[in-house]
């Protein structure tokens, strides 16, 4: 936070900054400093021009104008430079994903590595692999989440197969014993196969605001359609012959 002027000038007479003869010396002996740091101007009070009684100095407030503008714009370049890096991130942590579900040797490791690899590579707290019961295919494969027939409509049926939520809570049905942990969530079905029970799978976090509803979900479905690809190969099954 910048001083006011009555801490300034308490610096100046303690010696912790240079009096007002010692800058005007140096900048005399230095008449390129300001061109070598003109971002100076930013901050600096240009001096009022004597326009006589009742005349508005237009070019002290167009110049007033211009720095609040400057400083708009560079607040916005930075917002957009830290979204570009935040969006760089996610991606990266997504084609990990994609690459760490290829490495599996099994199906059993795909189920596992989704489970935990995963949420690592995600910084997740949980990261769910669910199948609705009633199913006649058994796998006998461990890290499932068993859940309720209809379930998955109730959650993402009128979503388009993806539903993002923060401030919430974790459904135990969903997430098990890591639910109380939740308080934010995506969950994306898994458009396997026909010959298979609705599956989906549900990201879980700590963090209130980790998901909600007005994030970008291109990178969530890449990573559900890898998924829901892999799981056909592994199993053997049939693609839906209503995707493309």
């Amino acid at each position: 936070m910048a001083q006011d002027n009555g801490a300034q000038d308490n610096d100046i007479q303690s010696g912790t900054l240079p009096s007002e003869k010692q800058v005007e010396d140096y900048l005399r002996a230095h008449p390129d400093f300001l061109y070598r740091h003109q971002e100076l101007f930013q901050i600096l009070t240009p001096p009022a021009r004597e326009l006589g009684d009742g005349v508005t100095d237009l070019q002290q407030a167009m110049i007033s104008h211009l720095r609040q503008q400057i400083a708009k714009t560079e607040d916005l370049a930075q917002i957009l430079i830290d979204n570009s890096r935040d969006n760089l991130t996610s991606q990266n942590q997504i084609h990990d994903c994609v690459l760490a579900l290829l490495s599996a040797n099994t199906f059993q490791e795909l189920v596992e590595i989704t489970t935990t690899d995963l949420a690592v590579v995600l910084g997740l707290d949980v990261i769910a692999l669910c199948v609705e019961t009633g199913d006649d295919l058994d796998i006998g494969i461990r890290g499932l989440q068993y859940i309720s027939p209809g379930l998955i409509d109730e959650y993402v049926g009128g979503q388009k197969g993806i539903l993002l939520r923060s401030q919430t809570s974790g459904d135990p049905e969903i997430y098990g014993g890591a639910a109380p942990l939740i308080m934010s969530d995506a969950m994306v079905r898994l458009d396997i196969s026909p010959e298979i029970a609705p599956a989906m799978i549900a990201f879980g976090s700590r963090d209130a605001n980790r998901f909600n509803e007005n994030q970008a979900t291109e990178l969530l479905h890449f990573l559900s359609r890898a998924m829901a690809e892999l799981i056909r190969i592994w199993l053997v099954l049939p693609q839906d012959s209503d995707e493309d």
